[in-house]
């Protein structure tokens, strides 16, 4: 008979306990795993699908209904989504909430998305009966729509010109071609700015998964020390002043002026403005300024080094109210993207794309000399190859690109 001390028992008691243990960890990493590895490929199904929704309705955005639509083409019995088309601009934002059937995460992305096609017009000036004047270094690079087809070139010492044109001249119509107006109507829940203010974290992010969300500002109150970002409209009844310690991303602006102070930098949308004025400030793609003209006047103002990535576009239903809707950019501003002015265009400073405009006019010429640009640079060839520009108009070749990814 074979006796055994107890601490040897113990110790072996232990030892197949600690083996049992470690094939039950074995056991519980490896079932732990394949449900890891499960979790993970029904991710990536879910993406998968989600990007080949997004492709299609990207492909058919036109056909597509504003509002939310269940994706009939695309669901399964594995994968379902929902999706959401919202004007935002010129642009629209699609968004898409993707949810797989043996599982409660939905996968939710939202995507702004533009139209894209090759403008050969770098300057339209409508055929109002005065012949364009060159003076100075006047640069354009594309094809230029004026009036009888032709261009002077001044010969006045203080302007003679040393202008540069390449691009097809080609004889210019009456009237501009009208474009379609974003949706000037935003409704959602509303909040005041007042109680934004008073939060310790003055960040707001509103996805466009939700509904729109309407900051109301009291008349008097500046912008500033916040930051607003996604589907967000900020209105006032009176002018708003936003400086640089505001940040701003793809918020829309409705207020009767808006005027940012020097050092802003952002990325946002003005609508129903009656003035829009930039300080030495920074517009960054995808930026917009549309106004109809619904005041007294109209104005748009880049002044200083002002830049805006994006395009700007004033116009008006009646021809007598023209001589109230201006736009300036001074000599140091920069405008890529293009312009669309139904009224008068004081362009001293630089265009990477396309003008089309009513007339031109620069304040160090006599209204004799009305239609004439001066030390400018129109240029349809400098736009980044990414760029999405304003679609004034859309042709055969026009075709629907991401513009990029918002919350």
């Amino acid at each position: 008979m074979i006796y055994l001390k107890s601490s040897s028992l113990l110790k072996a008691i232990f030892v197949v306990l600690m083996v049992g243990i470690f094939c039950s960890m074995l056991v519980l990493l490896g079932s732990y795993f394949s449900i890891i590895q499960n979790k993970l490929s029904s991710k990536e199904e879910v993406i998968v699908h989600q990007k080949n929704v997004l492709n299609y309705y990207l492909q058919h955005l036109n056909e597509i209904p504003e509002g939310k639509i269940t994706d009939d083409k695309f669901n399964s019995i594995e994968i379902n989504s929902t999706v959401r088309k919202k004007q935002w601009g010129l642009f629209h934002v699609l968004s898409i909430a993707s949810v797989a059937n043996n599982s409660t995460d939905t996968l939710e992305t939202s995507v702004m998305c533009g139209s894209k096609s090759i403008d050969s017009v770098a300057l339209y000036l409508v055929n109002n009966g005065k012949i364009l004047m060159l003076g100075g270094y006047t640069k354009i690079v594309g094809n230029v729509h004026v009036p009888y087809g032709t261009v002077n070139k001044s010969v006045a010492h203080k302007y003679k010109s040393n202008s540069v044109l390449d691009g097809e001249l080609v004889e210019s119509e009456k009237v501009l071609s009208p474009i379609v107006m974003p949706n000037s109507f935003f409704s959602g829940k509303k909040l005041n700015l007042a109680s934004l203010l008073n939060k310790k974290d003055s960040l707001l992010v509103n996805s466009f998964q939700n509904e729109t969300l309407e900051i109301i500002i009291s008349n008097g109150d500046q912008l500033q020390n916040i930051s607003l970002k996604g589907n967000i409209v900020v209105r006032c009844f009176d002018t708003i002043r936003i400086n640089k310690t505001t940040t701003l991303e793809d918020v829309f602006l409705e207020a009767p002026g808006v005027v940012f102070e020097e050092g802003f930098k952002g990325n946002v949308f003005m609508i129903n403005c009656g003035r829009v004025e930039l300080h030495n400030s920074t517009l960054k793609f995808p930026s917009g300024i549309y106004l109809e003209q619904r005041m007294d006047s109209t104005i748009v103002s880049l002044k200083g080094k002002s830049i805006i990535e994006g395009g700007i576009v004033v116009t008006g239903d009646l021809y007598t109210g023209q001589t109230k809707r201006k736009i300036f950019i001074d000599d140091s501003s920069v405008v890529i993207g293009g312009i669309y002015c139904k009224g008068y265009l004081d362009l001293r400073g630089k265009v990477f794309g396309s003008v089309y405009t009513n007339h031109l006019v620069n304040n160090a010429f006599s209204a004799d000399n009305r239609e004439m640009l001066n030390n400018v640079v129109i240029d349809t060839k400098q736009i980044p190859e990414a760029f999405v520009a304003f679609p004034f108009y859309t042709n055969s070749n026009s075709y629907h690109v991401f513009v990029k990814k918002v919350y």
